[in-house]
């Protein structure tokens, strides 16, 4: 990597949830108070879906289905 990019610890590995790791660009901005400790993967895609179907859409379980069925989901 580039030495800058060392210097500034700029490139981060994670643990990466499917297995193996992950190498991420961490963040730019630098808190003495508060330094950034905990980088994660972001969910798989698709992970909250049923929860924004039902929670945030009202769609009930059959009509779940049906939108997976048809492959709209």
């Amino acid at each position: 990597a580039d030495p800058q990019v060392q210097a500034r610890e700029m490139r981060v590995t994670i643990p990466h949830p499917g297995g193996g790791s992950l190498d991420i660009v961490a963040s730019p901005m630098r808190f003495s108070a508060t330094p950034i400790q905990d980088y994660r993967c972001p969910p798989p895609m698709g992970e909250g879906t049923d929860e924004v179907l039902s929670g945030w859409l009202g769609y009930d379980e059959a009509k779940i289905a049906e939108l997976r069925a048809s492959g709209a989901v």
